[in-house]
C-alpha cells in the first residue's frame, strides 16, 4: 500500500510541476501594450543623434561585442573594419587579408 502511495504523490508532484510550468510559459511573454501604457509621458533619454550616431560608434560596438566570442587574434586580423547604415540598422563587416592583398 505504501508504495502505491508513494507512486500516487509522485506522480501528483509531476502533474503539479507539469501545469505550472505550462502556465509560466503562457505568462512569461512580455505584454507591451501594459508596457505602453505605463511609459507613456515619460522622458526618453535618446541622445539627439541616436545611440549608434556615426560609424566609429558602430565599429567599436561590434569589437565590444566580438572579442569576448572570437578572441584578439581572430578580430584583429579583420581589420579595417567598415560600417554601413541602411534602413536604420548598422552592419559593420571586416576585410578578408589574402595573398593578393585585402578585400573587404
Amino acid at each position: 500500500m505504501s508504495t502505491q502511495k508513494g507512486l500516487l504523490v509522485l506522480a501528483l508532484v509531476f502533474v503539479i510541476t507539469t501545469v505550472s510550468a505550462r502556465n509560466w510559459q503562457r505568462t512569461s511573454e512580455p505584454d507591451w501594450d501594459s508596457l505602453d501604457s505605463w511609459t507613456k509621458g515619460v522622458l526618453s533619454i535618446q541622445p539627439k543623434n541616436g545611440f549608434v550616431p556615426d560609424d566609429t560608434t558602430a565599429i567599436r560596438i561590434a569589437e565590444a561585442v566580438w572579442y569576448p566570442i572570437y578572441g584578439t587574434p581572430q578580430i584583429s586580423g579583420k581589420r579595417p573594419f567598415y560600417a554601413h547604415l541602411s534602413r536604420g540598422v548598422w552592419t559593420v563587416t571586416g576585410t578578408t587579408h589574402t595573398p593578393m592583398g585585402a578585400l573587404p
